[in-house]
C-alpha cells in the first residue's frame, strides 16, 4: 500500500469546485517515510532523479476531483531536488530546463539555515533536559534555583507540576513557515 509524502505548493491553488485553497499534493513516488517537502528540498528515495511526475490535486473540503482526469498537476524533480508543481506539462518542462546555479545557491542557503536552526533547537533542549536532570538529583533545590547559569526561566519550568512537559512545550516544533523554511515559533 505505501505511505504518502506531502509536497508543499509554492503558491496555493484554489479548488475549482468550492474555492478552498489547496496547499499541498501527496505522492507515493518517494521513500515510504511520510516526509514533507518544500520547493528546494532534496527528496529521498525518488525513483526519478530528474524529470516530471504527474500527480492529482485533492480538496479535503469538497472532495474534488470527481472525475479521473481532473486536478492533474506536474511535479518537477531535478537531480533529486523538488522544484515545484505546475498546472501544465509545458510549464513544468520550461521550469525544468531553466534551473541555474542561482537556484542551487538559494536552496543550499535555505538548507544550511534550517540546519543551523535545528542545531540551536536541539542544543537548547539538551541544555534544558540536563538542567532538569541536575535539579532532580540535588537536595537543596532552592540553592540550585538561585544560580543564574542557564538561559531559560528555570524556576518556571522546574517548579511546574510537569517540568518535562513544560520543557517539551517550550521547545515544541510549530512547522515550517512559508517564508523559505524558517520556523514559525
Amino acid at each position: 500500500m505505501g505511505l504518502f509524502d506531502t509536497l508543499i505548493l509554492g503558491d496555493s491553488i484554489k479548488c475549482p469546485d468550492c474555492g478552498n485553497e489547496i496547499n499541498s499534493v501527496q505522492t507515493k513516488v518517494f521513500e515510504n517515510s511520510m516526509d514533507t517537502y518544500e520547493p528546494g528540498d532534496i527528496t529521498r528515495g525518488c525513483r526519478i532523479r530528474t524529470g516530471i511526475i504527474t500527480e492529482t490535486l485533492y480538496c479535503e473540503k469538497c472532495r474534488w476531483p470527481k472525475e479521473i482526469n481532473d486536478g492533474m498537476v506536474y511535479v518537477v524533480i531535478w537531480h533529486s531536488i523538488y522544484i515545484g508543481i505546475f498546472n501544465s506539462e509545458d510549464e513544468a518542462e520550461e521550469r525544468l530546463n531553466s534551473i541555474d546555479r542561482l537556484d542551487l545557491i538559494e536552496w543550499l542557503d535555505k538548507a544550511q539555515t534550517e540546519r543551523d536552526l535545528w542545531h540551536r533547537r536541539f542544543s537548547s533542549l539538551y541544555q534544558g533536559i540536563s538542567i532538569l536532570n541536575e535539579y532532580d538529583k540535588v537536595e537543596d533545590k532552592e540553592t540550585f534555583l538561585s544560580n543564574t547559569f542557564n538561559l531559560f526561566s528555570k524556576r518556571e519550568i522546574l517548579e511546574s507540576n510537569d517540568p518535562l512537559g513544560a520543557l517539551v512545550k517550550k521547545h515544541k516544533f510549530h512547522g515550517r513557515a512559508a517564508n523559505g523554511g524558517i520556523f514559525d515559533d
